[in-house]
């Protein structure tokens, strides 16, 4: 048993982990999560910022606050979880406010929820290779992160997205492949405006030449402009 242990043990825990958040996920809900209702929208065409300005005064649950490239992603997702019978098709409704039934439904909360574990295990997976020891710990203290259980899989705020996307944008620094850094900082501002709060620190800090500042620079707002100008 010792022996069975001591190979597999980071296995174990991983599964353990994975049944604890799965049961979060179904069992916790958020006024928040409601905002999953009418993403969809628009990888359909519609004009997801115009639209809930148009019908607020109807649900006042609508809200539409984030860069675009939240509700194409999210949109793109939901669409397939529809279209493959995973979640009702009717319980995601434009022209409905169905607050109390989209927050008590578990499939919904599960299948809304579960790209968050995938990218929680990609984070915790990309924040581990940031360190060269002892990289199955460091895997696990991201993984146990309380905070991040709480805001992913209680409250099902999307800021593992973000969140995944600037340990990868810290990775590509660490190897010093500053354009692929920048890309995926961008990336990462362009789901969640808050990333963009690190540009000028690490401009400052990682940076001492200016063509290198400026090029980076450069791939780090681009997403977010390219993204903006198509909503």
């Amino acid at each position: 048993m010792k022996k069975f242990w001591d190979r597999y043990w980071f296995w174990i825990v991983i599964m353990v982990g994975i049944i604890l958040i799965i049961f979060l996920m179904v069992s916790t809900s958020f006024p928040d999560l409601f905002a999953l209702n009418y993403v969809p929208l628009m990888t359909g065409g519609v004009k997801t910022y115009l639209w809930v300005a148009k019908h607020k005064q109807e649900c006042q649950w609508l809200d539409a606050t984030y860069p675009p490239l939240y509700y194409y992603t999210s949109g793109f997702y939901l669409t397939v979880v529809k279209q493959l019978g995973l979640i009702s098709k009717n319980i995601i409704n434009a022209s409905d406010c169905p607050v109390f039934q989209l927050l008590t439904d578990k499939n919904f909360l599960f299948w809304v929820k579960f790209p968050y574990l995938v990218f929680h295990l990609l984070s915790a997976l990309v924040f581990s290779r940031l360190f060269d020891k002892q990289r199955k710990k460091w895997f696990l203290i991201w993984f146990f992160n309380p905070l991040a259980l709480f805001v992913s899989f209680i409250q099902g705020q999307f800021e593992i997205y973000t969140v995944f996307f600037l340990l990868w944008s810290l990775l590509f620094a660490k190897q010093k492949a500053y354009s692929r850094s920048g890309l995926m900082l961008g990336i990462s501002g362009a789901i969640k405006n808050f990333p963009l709060l690190f540009l000028i620190p690490i401009l400052l800090i990682l940076f001492k030449d200016n063509k290198a500042r400026v090029k980076f620079t450069f791939f780090a707002i681009i997403p977010y402009i390219i993204l903006a100008l198509s909503a």
